[in-house]
């Protein structure tokens, strides 16, 4: 039985990746034949959340066959839709040696630093981006809205000027944009089908219309009244795959 994989993330975080039973995993998404590597599930954990509290999500993934190199996953908040300056890496680990079979794993990121966000932009509707990429070449990326709210009536009816964090409730959505990128797994070829990922956050946030937007907006003032207290906090999971297409993007439902 191989016991799985230890690395260390810049955060000196340890993850274990551990294989599991076919059987344990949801039904595969519709990656094509040619990947090494399919992501069957992804689960968002303990969602909606306060802001402050760290982002989790349970990967599990299919390997055809044992790896030449290690996976290197990224977790991105966008700050500002208009500026990809704003953008802040939240966590990055290389997770490997990985064998052959389905493995699982929690990943799991500190939350952004608010004070690196625009103010106009750190309440409402974002975007964060969970990445996979294997020899410097990305080969999905997994889109989620964010929508950030005051976890009060008040505070959403009266917001301060200067945010408070610490009353700011994130939701998380279920439904992901999928992106996958068909790229050469253990060749040194230049890959040739990678998009920008501001070309994805732009997509997401400006592709929104009004009834999106109240829905969305609807959705996160009832799951901030739900939010339970730091200590009594229980991991929530979400039942359906992620939506994947291959090569471009399409809109995600809130």
């Amino acid at each position: 039985e191989n016991k799985g994989s230890r690395k260390r993330s810049k955060s000196s975080t340890v993850y274990q990746c551990r294989n599991i039973p076919t059987t344990q995993h949801q039904s595969p998404t519709h990656t094509p034949a040619t990947m090494s590597v399919e992501v069957t599930a992804i689960t968002v954990l303990d969602n909606p959340a306060p802001f402050l509290r760290p982002f989790q999500f349970e990967i599990v993934f299919d390997c055809t066959k044992p790896l030449q190199h290690d996976l290197e996953w990224k977790i991105t908040y966008v700050g500002s839709a208009d500026d990809p300056a704003y953008d802040q890496v939240l966590e990055s680990i290389d997770l490997g040696p990985i064998a052959e079979g389905t493995s699982k794993f929690v990943f799991q990121a500190d939350p952004p630093d608010s004070t690196k966000i625009p103010a106009a932009d750190l309440l409402g509707i974002t975007a964060l981006i969970l990445s996979c990429a294997y020899g410097g070449r990305e080969f999905l990326r997994a889109g989620y809205y964010v929508y950030n709210e005051y976890d009060t009536p008040e505070l959403r009816e009266a917001p301060p000027a200067t945010p408070d964090v610490s009353h700011v409730v994130r939701t998380v959505t279920a439904q992901p944009r999928i992106t996958l990128f068909t790229i050469p797994w253990d060749e040194p070829v230049a890959d040739e089908f990678a998009l920008p990922p501001e070309a994805m956050v732009s997509a997401m946030l400006e592709g929104l219309d009004d009834q999106q937007q109240a829905a969305a907006e609807e959705g996160a003032e009832a799951a901030a009244a739900a939010v339970p207290a730091p200590q009594e906090a229980a991991a929530t999971g979400v039942d359906a795959p992620p939506a994947v297409v291959t090569a471009k993007e399409t809109p995600m439902d809130v």
